[in-house]
C-alpha cells in the first residue's frame, strides 16, 4: 500500500513538472535611441559684389559720342547768326548739355541748353530742348554822310528758349543738326534811344532785332570721345 501511494506521488509530481512551462528568459530592453548629430554651423557666404564696370572716355564700343563740337548759324539761334557750340552727353545717350555762342543781332549772345532725346540719340536724333539766353546788347547808329544822326543803346537781354530738333549722325565721328523754338524775352524795355527815337528809321531796325520769338538754326560738326 505504501509503495503504490509512493508511487502516486512520484507520479503526480513528474506530470506536474512536466505540463509546467519553463520561465520566460527575461527579454533585454532595446537600447535607447541614439541622438541625432547636430549639424555643423554653416557659415554665411560672404555676398559676391559685381564690380561696375569701369567708365572710359575713350571706349571704343559705345554707339554714340560724348562731345560735339561744331559751327552754327542761324535766325534767332542760340549761337547766334554765325557762332560756336558744344554739347556733351552726361553719360547717357538720353540727355545733354552745352554751351553755345556767337555774334546775333542784339549783340553778343551766349547760350546754355539742355536737350533731351526720348529715343536714345543712338537710335534716332529726335530732342526736346530747353535754353537761356544772354543778349549783351550794344550801340547801334545810323549815320547820313558820315555823321551821326540816330543812336540807340541796345540793354543787355535775357531770354528763355524752347524748341526741338534732329540730330544726324553722318559717321561715327560727325554730325548735322537742325532746330527750331521760340524765345520768350524777360522785357521789353530793353532799348535807350540816345539820338532820335523809337519813331525814326532806326526804330523799324530795332524792332526786328529784338531777341527773342521764332528762331531756326543748323549746326554740323564733330565727336569726340
Amino acid at each position: 500500500m505504501r509503495s503504490l501511494l509512493a508511487l502516486c506521488v512520484v507520479f503526480v509530481s513528474v506530470t506536474a513538472s512536466a505540463q509546467t512551462p519553463p520561465p520566460l528568459a527575461e527579454v533585454a530592453p532595446p537600447p535607447p535611441p541614439m541622438p541625432a548629430p547636430t549639424p555643423a554651423p554653416v557659415a554665411a557666404r560672404p555676398s559676391v559684389v559685381t564690380p561696375a564696370p569701369e567708365f572710359s572716355l575713350f571706349d571704343p564700343d559705345r554707339t554714340y559720342r560724348l562731345l560735339d563740337i561744331g559751327a552754327t548759324g542761324g535766325f534767332n539761334n542760340l549761337g547766334g547768326i554765325i557762332g560756336a557750340e558744344i554739347d556733351f552727353r552726361a553719360f547717357t545717350p538720353y540727355l545733354s548739355g552745352g554751351l553755345s555762342g556767337g555774334t546775333a543781332a542784339w549783340g553778343p549772345r551766349v547760350s546754355a541748353h539742355v536737350r533731351a532725346y526720348p529715343f536714345g540719340c543712338d537710335v534716332a536724333g529726335l530732342f526736346a530742348e530747353a535754353a537761356f539766353s544772354m543778349n549783351f546788347g550794344g550801340i547801334s547808329d545810323t549815320k547820313v554822310n558820315g555823321e551821326v544822326v540816330e543812336r540807340a543803346e541796345k540793354l543787355v537781354t535775357p531770354v528763355v528758349h524752347v524748341g526741338a530738333g534732329w540730330r544726324q549722325s553722318l559717321n561715327r565721328w560727325s554730325w548735322l543738326l537742325v532746330r527750331v523754338g521760340w524765345g520768350f524775352k524777360f522785357t521789353d524795355d530793353n532799348v535807350r534811344y540816345l539820338i532820335g527815337s523809337a519813331e525814326g528809321p532806326q526804330g523799324a531796325v530795332i524792332a526786328l532785332s529784338q531777341p527773342g520769338g521764332f528762331s531756326i538754326g543748323l549746326s554740323a560738326g564733330f565727336s569726340i570721345f
